[in-house]
């Protein structure tokens, strides 16, 4: 899934991620989401990328399975993994 991060704190290394909506669903044509707020994510301590995530940068990553869930194996390009 795609998104950009809408808020990070680099030195807790953690943010909201909002995911960016296709217009190819019901919900994208009519504008209808039943959950709008994005999705929280962690960045570990040991991570070489984590001073380098700034607001409003493109990200790829896992949608949760819950829709409470943690976004998990964020890539900021593809050969930027983030662990």
């Amino acid at each position: 899934m795609k998104g950009t991060f809408s808020s990070y704190d680099p030195k807790t290394g953690k943010g909201i991620i909002t995911p960016k909506r296709s217009g190819t669903s019901f919900a994208a044509a009519t504008g209808f989401f039943l959950s709008d707020t994005g999705y929280e994510f962690n960045i570990p301590k040991t991570d070489p990328n984590r001073d380098k995530i700034n607001v409003g940068d493109p990200v790829e990553f896992d949608e949760p399975k819950t829709a409470r869930g943690k976004a998990t194996n964020l890539r900021l390009g593809p050969d930027r993994p983030l662990k």
